[in-house]
């Protein structure tokens, strides 16, 4: 939650400052470096860290992007259209980081036994609803449909990834747990 505030402050006051883009960058690379450190990264050596970085980043900037589209109206069909292709790549960068993430955390294959699996296995879930979504969105764009709906619903799918992923990084399990 606090990473969200401190994120959420940075984008407000390079907006309001107009910082240039360098600065808003070095800002937005250093905090996810913060957070790469923290709940799974906390323990481990710094490509791992740098993996859940990159992990939170893509996811940072997917999120950004629809609560972006969600609450400016105006022109939201030119901007989902050029959104598109940024999403994607977020969503390939969150599918490789987080496979390797999981096999590291994990120490090989998550199983459905133990918690971290069951957990995993519903934010999977939710990742896999967000993404039927993400494509109905981009089919109703496509035929220049109402998209508010779809925005809202893959809006809300992705608040509830962040909600188990927090829940995965509230208790640490041990590599091979």
């Amino acid at each position: 939650m606090l990473t969200l505030l401190l994120g959420t402050a940075l984008l407000l006051a390079g907006a309001l400052a107009r910082w240039p883009t360098w600065l808003c960058l070095m800002a937005a690379g250093t905090l996810l470096w913060g957070l790469g450190g923290l709940g799974h990264g906390a323990t481990h050596a710094p490509s791992v860290r740098l993996l859940h970085a990159a992990h939170a980043g893509a996811m940072a900037v997917w999120l950004g992007g629809v609560l972006t589209l969600v609450s400016g109206p105006d022109e939201r069909l030119p901007a989902l259209a050029r959104f598109g292709p940024v999403a994607t790549v977020c969503v390939l960068v969150l599918g490789v980081t987080g496979v390797v993430a999981s096999w590291e955390h994990a120490g090989g294959m998550p199983t459905i036994g133990s918690r971290y699996g069951r957990v995993l296995l519903l934010k999977l879930a939710f990742v896999g609803a967000a993404l039927v979504v993400a494509g109905l969105l981009r089919r109703s764009l496509a035929r220049q449909g109402r998209v508010d709906a779809w925005l809202g619903l893959e809006l809300a799918l992705l608040s509830l990834i962040l909600a188990v992923t927090a829940s995965l990084s509230v208790t640490p399990t041990p590599a091979h747990g």
